[in-house]
């Protein structure tokens, strides 16, 4: 028996290995964890889904 189809894409990105860690600190700070790892996947859902508000900081 294989893995449940969840119906989701899959993408590939290039960041800094802070980015990475950062983002992965930030999921499991939200609750996001998969094992002992922060789920960035089902994170970043929730954030395109309005769960959570980005907002940009100007910087001098």
């Amino acid at each position: 028996m294989g893995r449940i189809k969840l119906n989701k894409d899959i993408i590939n990105v290039r960041v800094k290995a802070q980015t990475r860690l950062w983002f992965s600190m930030e999921a499991v700070k939200y609750g996001y964890v998969f094992g002992d790892e922060g789920q960035t996947g089902a994170f970043l859902d929730a954030i395109a889904d309005g769960e959570f508000q980005i907002v940009k900081v100007e910087k001098d």
